[in-house]
């Protein structure tokens, strides 16, 4: 899978760690890609909530006529948010058309191959992750923005400044969050490693959160889990460039929140191991090292989610 598969893969991850209960599981489907090429690789996905591995399958193209037959394999990973999950590899499919695999009363929707995927989604995609980029990273929407992040809120740090500048905002407002960095640099970096014509620009794009992973960790048991708060909501819509002229409190200075949970922990070590596969050196021990207190620190948390401040009520 390449282009289109990239974007399947990120809605993959998001169903892995969306954690929906084996009693609240969705009806039987079958789950495919696509567009795909020729030669990409081809797997559906058969949700279920009885055990399905082992049982027959057909693929049929447009006019209906079988032109694959095969047997489901169990899925690797968790299968939530069903009970069981099993894979049909269609990967032997090379023709161009559009493809529906069948399995028992299940049909999924048409798989499309193509001789050239389309690069738009990708694109689209990577100038939102551009326009949200912080700090000095390259922005084709504002300026320099936030170059005095952040006053640490809270606890042995409380009234410390660390350069916590950089970055992506998040979608809607300028605060920035790490848990919502780090699933976007691992799902970028995981997409990469699919989508090789545009590996690129997703690893480039995906750097521009580690990098801001890195600092958000800037002293041994300091984690920061937020930058900005409430207030930056009451501002609505604006030119995030202003922000550091302004005099309001929570503005031009913002403050950075830390906290700890298992999924915050987790995700940001993830993303930096990640990182850390394509780099050398010292560079690479650094994000190791990164990685595992990450991953130290969360499992040491006790809880799932870190306590942030409630994004509604701003700080006395």
């Amino acid at each position: 899978m390449r282009r289109a598969a990239a974007l399947a893969l990120a809605a993959g991850l998001l169903l892995t760690v969306s954690g929906a209960s084996a009693e609240a599981a969705p009806p039987d489907a079958i789950r495919v890609g696509g567009p795909s090429t020729p030669a990409d690789a081809k797997v559906a996905i058969v949700g279920s909530s009885a055990k399905l591995a082992g049982r027959r399958f057909t693929v049929v193209d447009a006019r209906g006529r079988v032109v694959l037959r095969g047997r489901l394999t169990k899925a690797p990973g968790a299968p939530a948010p069903w009970r069981r999950a099993s894979a049909a590899d269609l990967s032997r499919l090379r023709t161009p058309g559009a493809y529906r695999v069948r399995t028992g009363r299940l049909t999924s929707r048409p798989w499309t191959i193509a001789s050239h995927a389309s690069t738009a989604p990708i694109t689209t995609i990577l100038r939102f992750f551009a326009a949200n980029a912080d700090g000095r990273e390259a922005s084709p929407a504002h300026g320099p923005a936030h170059l005095n992040d952040a006053v640490v809120a809270s606890g042995p740090h409380a009234g410390q400044r660390f350069d916590l500048t950089g970055g992506w905002m998040d979608a809607g407002d300028t605060l920035k969050f790490t848990q919502t960095t780090a699933y976007a640099a691992a799902a970028l970096q995981a997409a990469a490693r699919l989508d090789r014509a545009d590996a690129g620009r997703l690893r480039a794009t995906a750097d521009v959160g580690v990098r801001w992973l890195v600092k958000a960790h800037p002293a041994p048991e300091l984690f920061v889990a937020q930058v900005g708060d409430a207030r930056d909501h009451d501002l609505g819509f604006r030119d995030p460039a202003t922000d550091d002229a302004s005099p309001a409190p929570g503005i031009g200075v913002r403050q950075g929140y830390p906290d700890m949970g298992g999924d915050l922990g987790g995700k940001a070590a993830l993303a930096l191991a990640l990182a850390a596969e394509r780099a050398t050196g010292p560079a690479r021990e650094d994000l190791l090292r990164q990685a595992r207190e990450w991953y130290a620190a969360g499992k040491a948390s006790g809880v799932v989610a870190p306590r942030l401040p409630d994004p509604g009520v701003a700080p006395a």
